[in-house]
């Protein structure tokens, strides 16, 4: 069943995750369903599934040059703090957003971030962005396209 994270047997249906993506591109899948279908993925990777979410009213402007809410998925497991973005569809603009939210927690919070997007496809040039802001990028198969 698409949107549906569990699996019986333990072991992660990413082919699943990123049918979830693509209908999520093409808008037959809300985000929270598309968060929802990644659980399998976000478990397989940092051994827990469940994701808080951190949010924190920007007044100042600091991630969008205006003031606003930011809202982001949050991981706390062993001491060690992780901002996570789920998205079908990976852009320049997600990896420079995740950076700036990333930097703005750490002076919130004083705990530096790992900063993680999980996607199904990948914008031309995202991958360098993300080396060099320090963001890393988990592909939802090993076969995601760099579109």
């Amino acid at each position: 069943m698409l949107g549906s994270a569990s699996n019986s047997v333990g072991k992660c249906d990413r082919s699943e995750a990123l049918l979830a993506a693509i209908a999520h591109m093409f808008g037959a899948l809300d985000d929270e369903s598309l968060r929802e279908s990644m659980k399998c993925v976000i478990e397989e990777v940092f051994g827990v599934a469940k994701v808080e979410k951190w949010v924190y009213s920007d007044a100042e402007g600091f991630v969008y040059g205006v003031p606003s809410v930011i809202e982001v998925g949050l991981l706390i497991k062993d001491k060690e703090h992780i901002l996570l973005e789920v998205k079908s569809r990976v852009g320049r603009g997600d990896v420079y957003e995740l950076s700036r939210v990333g930097k703005l927690y750490e002076k919130i919070t004083g705990a530096k971030p790992r900063l993680v997007i999980i996607g199904g496809f990948m914008d031309k040039g995202v991958n360098d962005l993300a080396e060099k802001l320090g963001v890393e990028i988990i592909p939802i198969t090993t076969e995601s396209l760099a579109l």
